[in-house]
């Protein structure tokens, strides 16, 4: 008898049990590890399939015994101890977002990140979609994890908001369309600086290819910059581009689509929020 392959889930937040259930219906051995103890995670633990081992209360080294496989949850640094132990030993490791995308991967993907804005084109991209009469489902980052989103299924398109937490370890995910909405100074208690921080978004246009789409924001230098090999399609408040603000009127592809009053989401970023879900 074949021995089953062996996955180690790092973070037992919504998406490390999605990615314990979803590895568990792969047929993998699933074991488990996170810092909080049993009874911080009653909850969570609750939802692990029969047989998943566990270490709980810190990532001691024992629990890399014969994994041939690390899926780490978004709220894991990348330069966490268990992560960097594995990476001595040769074991591949993978976003959560990437190992529910490689159940998929012929799905077309909308993938979404940015400092700001990220949770709202998310949606809107979604609820355009589903008006438009694709059956689409939005998770990653915001609602539902993506390894759930797959558990569930019934899609045909989908929908992820990504942060630089998860984009960072990508080695494979390749988008239909990605967006990189905007670039701030946030999350710097995780990425060594700002240059870290944007490598790390600009790691979701990677893999993509000349059939995809990158919608990027063109009043932002670093953002507009990205490499790709996809085809641009830039938004802005403040020139001529794919879908600009002229005035009162938003315009795609030099035709007007709405007025500016009609966007019922406050705030001038709204308006860029707009532009580039649309």
């Amino acid at each position: 008898m074949t021995a089953r392959r062996r996955l180690l889930i790092v973070g037992l937040g919504r998406s490390g049990v999605a990615d314990a259930r979803l590895a568990d219906r792969d047929g993998a051995e699933v074991w488990v590890t996170d810092l909080r103890n049993e009874e911080e995670l009653a909850a969570e633990l609750a939802q692990l399939p029969p047989g998943s081992r566990r270490f709980l209360g810190g990532h001691p080294t024992s629990c890399l015994e014969g994994v041939e496989q690390v899926v780490t949850s978004p709220g894991v640094p990348p330069g966490a101890e268990i992560l960097e132990a594995a990476r001595r030993r040769g074991i591949e490791l993978i976003a959560e977002v990437e190992f529910a995308w490689l159940h998929a991967p012929a799905t077309p993907l909308v993938a979404v990140t940015g400092s700001n804005g990220k949770s709202t084109v998310t949606t809107l991209v979604a609820e355009m979609l589903s008006a438009s009469g694709v059956d689409a489902a939005a998770g990653g980052n915001l609602g539902t994890a993506a390894s759930e989103l797959v558990l569930v299924g019934g899609f045909s398109t989908w929908v992820l908001e990504v942060s630089s937490f998860q984009s960072e370890l990508l080695r494979r995910l390749r988008p239909a369309v990605a967006v990189f909405l905007n670039l701030s100074q946030d999350h710097l208690e995780r990425h060594a600086d700002v240059a870290g921080y944007l490598a790390a978004k600009q790691r979701l246009f990677a893999f993509q290819e000349a059939g995809d789409l990158a919608v990027l924001n063109a009043d932002d230098p670093a953002v507009a910059a990205t490499p790709t090999a996809a085809r641009r399609r830039m938004f802005s408040i403040e020139r001529p581009a794919d879908a600009w603000l002229d005035g009162m009127r938003l315009v795609l592809d030099g035709a007007t689509f709405t007025e500016r009053a009609h966007v019922v989401l406050g705030g001038i970023h709204n308006v860029a929020n707009a532009l580039a879900a649309t």
